[in-house]
């Protein structure tokens, strides 16, 4: 269940996390689970709230974006990057479903964000085009990692902004494939998991005005501002919740 007591913790997360997605293109779920990593909340149901939330969230990103330039989809990309998540999401849920609140979880999670973490912090930029059929893989993998710990973003984002000059110019594309595996992903809930409570329910309308005005924010923000330090200073949270994770598991 999700305890009451942290109703706070996880509000803040949430703002943070949609801001940050705003600012960004990716990037919700997986802050708000480092976040959740500090405590001892269901991640299975925590997850089951935020992707009721993440739909609202790709739909307020596409509109802001829509206000700067027209929306740029690359279909082709997107179709192979969903057929991918498509087998991946599945696989990635049974995972958190059947060992979410073991120590194996822990150890996992706390891996996935460590390595998320340095992907980014210490990836060079790829400037050659990668193959299509690479886009199915990362799907794949993405859709593991969006069913597992709801943060599927970084081996989508790798594949898509190869594609593009600018990275800024792949948020219309992200934001399809990720509402695409999203809905997914609340069909996996509903159809092979615990599926969703009043509670579920009631924490996910709480946050509905935040996860939109701070996704605003967020994109606003990225106008004005360059994203390279405020982003190294997100992921190098998400490194030291994964480092947490990581050690809590040999303890």
């Amino acid at each position: 269940m999700l305890n009451a007591h942290y109703f706070i913790h996880f509000a803040s997360l949430v703002a943070f996390g949609a801001f940050v997605h705003g600012f960004t293109g990716l990037g919700f779920g997986i802050i708000v689970i480092a976040g959740l990593a500090f405590t001892p909340m269901n991640l299975e149901r925590a997850s089951a709230v935020l992707n009721l939330l993440l739909p609202i969230l790709f739909i307020a990103v596409i509109c802001a974006s829509r206000r700067d330039s027209p929306l740029s989809i690359k279909w082709k990309l997107a179709f192979f990057l969903f057929t991918g998540a498509f087998c991946g999401v599945p696989l990635g849920y049974l995972f958190l479903y059947s060992y979410g609140t073991k120590p194996i979880f822990s150890l996992a999670l706390g891996v996935a964000l460590f390595i998320f973490s340095m992907d980014y912090l210490l990836r060079p930029r790829i400037h050659t085009r990668l193959p299509l059929p690479v886009g199915w893989f990362a799907g794949l993998a993405g859709g593991f990692l969006a069913g597992a710990f709801t943060a599927g973003g970084p081996p989508v984002a790798l594949f898509l902004y190869s594609h593009f000059e600018n990275p800024s110019e792949a948020k219309g594309t992200l934001q399809m494939v990720f509402l695409s595996a999203t809905w997914w992903r609340l069909l996996n809930i509903a159809i092979f998991g615990e599926g969703y409570t009043s509670q579920i329910f009631k924490w996910a309308a709480t946050f509905v005005l935040l996860v939109v005005v701070f996704a605003w924010l967020g994109h606003l923000m990225a106008r004005r501002l360059s994203p390279t330090t405020f982003a190294r200073v997100v992921y190098s949270f998400i490194g030291l919740a994964g480092l947490f994770n990581i050690t809590r598991y040999f303890r």
